[in-house]
């Protein structure tokens, strides 16, 4: 591992831990950094499409949690022998590129986090998409160099191979997830409101009502859960096999949201739509463990391990 890898692996520890840090201050409004709470902001720039407020207090730590648990395999993983560190290995799983874009999109979230505060929804919708668009480039390049290694790690790193899927590549996907559903509250904040510092309302730019915008965000949440569904099985599937972290970010929000607009008047279209989004997201999560657990049955799996085999063989 040359100075550069190294220097990169820290700045990507400290990206996690510094979007922990500034989380916690900004949830118990410590620290003085924040000057409102993202539930005020979410009361101030209402609309029909954040879930129930212990959605937040559950999904949070566990994307937290689950990544710092990744990080700190992959830091821990230098001092391993070569073939159980996905650092040290060559070719390295751990890249330069890799690096830099899991930094950016934890940093982005920081961003976010001091973005909304001082309420500007532009600013901190363009740091959600970055966050969502460079962990996403992230976990594509781990897919790419974890598919290319693949007969290599199965046969002599299996550690190695499924605590990358687990740990590092269904953290990331989780993380991704999460902030694209942050992404779509933003999105449909900042097509119904202006930015409202200093104003005890939000100011409304006249272009779409809360309900109407909802349901814009929400048919969006709803293509792009579809359009996973398609990719991941039929187009990446060879990549993203084992992740499985998606779904259930996507029905815990919307079984929030569900919750959340039951108990609100005038919200009939948009609970409607949440609802629908809901059974979608429960039966593409289904359909996802069931075409999994078919592909990974003897007679396929006999057929995949023959051909890892063979691209082995022709390495050697």
């Amino acid at each position: 591992m040359d100075i550069t890898q190294h220097g990169l692996l820290l700045i990507a520890l400290v990206s996690n831990l510094a979007s922990i840090v500034f989380s916690v201050f900004d949830a118990t409004g410590t620290g003085g950094f924040f000057n409102n709470s993202i539930s005020y902001l979410s009361l101030k720039y209402y609309e029909e499409v954040t879930p129930a407020p212990i959605v937040f207090g559950i999904i949070w730590p566990i994307v937290y949690v689950w990544n710092l648990a990744g990080v700190l395999y992959i830091v821990a993983s230098v001092n391993l022998p070569t073939n159980q560190s996905p650092v040290n290995m060559s070719p390295t799983l751990i890249s330069k590129g890799f690096l830099v874009f899991y930094s950016i999109g934890f940093l982005s979230t920081v961003g976010w986090l001091f973005a909304y505060d001082r309420e500007s929804l532009e600013l901190s919708l363009v740091a959600l998409l970055l966050g969502v668009v460079s962990l996403g480039a992230s976990l594509g390049i781990s897919y790419k160099l974890v598919y290319d290694n693949l007969a290599k790690l199965e046969m002599n790193s299996q550690e190695v191979l499924w605590l990358m899927r687990i740990l590092v590549q269904n953290g990331l996907a989780l993380f991704a997830t999460w902030l694209s559903v942050a992404s779509a509250i933003g999105f449909c904040e900042l097509i119904t409101y202006k930015d409202s510092p200093g104003y005890g309302k939000a100011v409304l730019r006249g272009f779409f009502t809360e309900e109407d915008a909802s349901t814009l965000t929400l048919s969006l949440v709803l293509s792009i859960i579809v359009t996973w569904f398609i990719m991941e099985n039929f187009v990446w599937q060879k990549y993203c096999q084992y992740t499985l972290t998606v779904y259930p970010v996507y029905i815990l929000a919307l079984a929030g949201l569900v919750g959340r607009l039951q108990n609100e008047e005038d919200a009939t279209r948009n609970l409607l739509l949440a609802a629908i989004a809901l059974g979608v997201a429960i039966l593409a999560f289904l359909a996802r463990i069931a075409i999994t657990v078919y592909r990974l049955t003897p007679p396929n799996q006999k057929y995949k391990d023959d051909c890892q085999k063979l691209k082995l063989h022709m390495y050697e």
